[in-house]
C-alpha cells in the first residue's frame, strides 16, 4: 500500500464525538448574544411603536380640539336676536328633541363653555348615560376627573356644498339676511328649511342669489374609559348635536382646560382660569383657551413601573397604572370669531 493511499483513507474518517461538542458550543457561544441582540431589538421596536402611536394621538387630540376652538363662534354675528339674556349658564348638551327651543338660540351666546373635573355625566348630559339617540354611551364610558368641553358655531361650509352635510329638519340652521336693513337685516336661526329664502347681492328678484345656508354645531369633548365597549382604553370623544358619538384620538387619559379671559375688551386675554373660577358674564369674555392633555401608550412597557405625576397648569394629575408611558403635551388656542373683532 502506497503512502497517499494510507493518508487518503486516515483523512476520510470524520469526527469525533468531542469535537462534535466543541463544535456545537461554539455554536451556541456565538447565537446567545445574537439571539440576545434579536430580542432587545423587538423589545425596542415595540417601544418605539408604542411611543411614536401616543404621539400620533397627542397631536390628533390636539389639531381637533385647536381646530374647533379657533372656529367657536363662527358664523353667529352679533346682530342674532338670541331672546332673553341669559343669568345663568346652559346646559352643556342638547338632544335632537330640544333643539327647537328657545334656549337652544340663546346657548349661541356663549361659543365657549366648560366643566371642571367631571366626576359623572351632567344632568342636561343624557348622552352619556344610554340615551338611545346617541349610540347608547353608557353613563360609565364617563372617565372622572377630567374637563367637558362644549364648542358652539355654524359649520364652515354650506349646506349643499361639497362634503358638507344635506339640510337636516331636526338641528337648526342659520342662514345671514344680505338685503334690506333695520330689522328685516337680522339672522335666521331655524330647522324648518321652508323660511330660509335670503338671497345675495344684488337681491335681484328676477335672478336671485340664494344666501348659503350653514348648519348650527353643539359640540362636546370629553374623556370616555373606554374606546370600544369595554377595552380600558381612556379615548378622547366628542358628541354633536344630532346626538352621535364620535371617538376621535384613543389613549388620551387625562384633559385640561384654562381659559383666558379678555378683561378690557382689547381682544387679549388678561387672565386665564379653570372653568369653575368663571362667571357668567367672564364666559362671554373668553378669547383664548389652553388645553392641556396627558397621553399614554396603548400598550405596558416592559421596564419598570412609571410612579410620576403630572403638571396641566393648575392642576397635577397622579395615573394610577404606572405600566403605561405617558407624556404631557400643551397648546394655546386664539378664539378668533371672539378676539379678533375686539382688537
Amino acid at each position: 500500500m502506497s503512502t497517499n493511499s494510507f493518508m487518503s483513507k486516515r483523512g476520510s474518517r470524520g469526527f469525533t464525538m468531542i469535537e462534535l461538542m466543541i463544535a456545537m458550543l461554539i455554536g451556541i457561544l456565538l447565537l446567545g448574544p445574537l439571539a440576545v441582540i434579536l430580542a432587545n431589538n423587538s423589545q425596542t421596536r415595540y417601544e418605539l411603536e408604542n411611543s411614536l402611536g401616543q404621539i400620533q394621538n397627542a397631536r390628533y387630540a390636539l389639531q381637533v380640539l385647536g381646530d374647533d376652538l379657533g372656529n367657536a363662534g363662527f358664523g353667529v354675528s352679533d346682530n342674532i336676536t338670541f331672546g332673553p339674556v341669559l343669568t345663568s349658564l346652559p346646559d352643556s348638551c342638547n338632544s335632537t328633541e330640544d333643539i327647537l327651543d328657545d334656549e337652544v338660540y340663546q346657548q349661541f351666546q356663549f361659543p365657549v363653555q366648560g366643566i371642571d373635573n367631571l366626576a359623572e355625566p351632567p344632568e342636561d348630559c343624557t348622552h352619556m348615560d344610554n340615551f338611545p339617540v346617541c349610540n347608547d354611551v353608557e353613563g360609565d364610558d364617563v372617565l372622572p376627573c377630567n374637563d367637558l368641553l362644549v364648542i358652539r358655531r355654524a359649520s364652515t361650509c354650506a349646506v349643499g356644498e361639497p362634503q358638507c352635510d344635506d339640510f337636516d329638519d331636526e338641528i337648526p340652521h342659520i342662514q345671514h339676511r344680505a338685503c334690506g336693513s333695520g330689522p328685516s337685516a337680522f339672522s335666521i336661526i331655524d330647522s324648518d328649511g321652508s323660511v330660509f329664502t335670503e338671497r345675495l347681492p344684488p337681491c335681484s328678484a328676477e335672478t336671485p342669489i340664494p344666501a348659503p345656508i350653514y348648519r348650527l354645531q353643539n359640540r362636546v369633548y370629553y374623556i370616555a374609559a373606554n374606546n370600544d365597549p369595554g377595552d380600558g382604553i381612556p379615548t378622547l370623544k366628542r358628541i354633536d348635536l344630532d346626538g352621535g358619538s364620535v371617538a376621535l384620538a384613543a389613549g388620551i387619559e387625562h384633559l385640561h382646560f384654562e381659559y383666558g379671559v379678555d378683561t378690557n375688551d382689547d381682544g387679549q386675554p388678561e387672565k386665564y382660569a379653570h372653568a369653575g373660577l368663571l362667571t357668567i358674564d367672564e364666559w362671554k369674555d373668553v378669547v383664548a383657551v389652553r388645553i392641556y392633555l396627558v397621553a399614554r401608550n396603548l400598550q405596558t412597557s416592559g421596564g419598570p413601573i412609571h410612579n410620576r405625576s403630572y403638571d396641566l397648569g393648575q392642576e397635577t394629575v397622579e395615573p394610577s397604572n404606572g405600566a403605561f408611558k405617558r407624556q404631557v403635551y400643551s397648546t394655546t388656542v386664539r378664539l378668533n370669531n371672539i378676539a379678533g373683532p375686539r382688537e
